[in-house]
C-alpha cells in the first residue's frame, strides 16, 4: 500500500501509468487529516487513446474511490485536489495483477512448448 499526504487545495498525482493493454482498476481510500468529517474535493482522470489526448474526466472525492484505465489508455494519469488536509492511501497494486497474467501465460506458453517441440 503506498499512502500519500496531501494539503488542502494542492493538486497532486496519485497515480501514474505507460499503458500496458489491459484494462484495470485502482482502488483507494481518502481520509482528511484532524477531522472525522467526510472527505471532499475534486479527482481528475486523465487518459489519452494512443497519443491522442481524452478530455479530463472529473470525480467527486469520497472516502472510497475507484477509478478505471481503460485497455487503450497510453497514458495514464490520476490527481486529486482535496479541500482539506488528506491522506490517500492506494489499496490496490494493478502491477501484482499483471505479474500474475504473465506468470500464467508463461506457464501456457512453456506447457504448450514442450508438447509442440518434446513429442518428436
Amino acid at each position: 500500500m503506498k499512502t500519500i499526504e496531501i494539503k488542502a487545495g494542492e493538486r497532486k498525482r496519485i497515480i501514474s501509468q505507460f499503458s500496458n493493454s489491459l484494462k484495470q482498476s485502482h482502488n483507494f481510500t481518502a481520509e482528511p487529516l484532524g477531522s472525522e468529517n467526510d472527505p471532499s474535493g475534486l479527482i481528475e482522470i486523465k487518459g489519452s487513446n494512443w497519443l491522442m489526448p481524452k478530455d479530463i474526466i472529473p470525480l467527486d472525492l469520497k472516502r472510497q474511490n475507484t477509478v478505471e484505465k481503460g485497455a487503450w489508455d497510453t497514458f495514464y494519469s490520476v490527481y486529486v485536489t482535496p479541500k482539506t488536509d488528506t491522506k490517500i492511501t492506494l489499496t490496490s497494486s494493478p502491477v501484482k495483477n499483471l505479474w500474475l497474467i504473465l506468470i500464467i501465460a508463461l506457464v501456457i506458453v512453456a506447457i504448450a512448448s514442450s508438447l509442440f517441440f518434446g513429442g518428436s
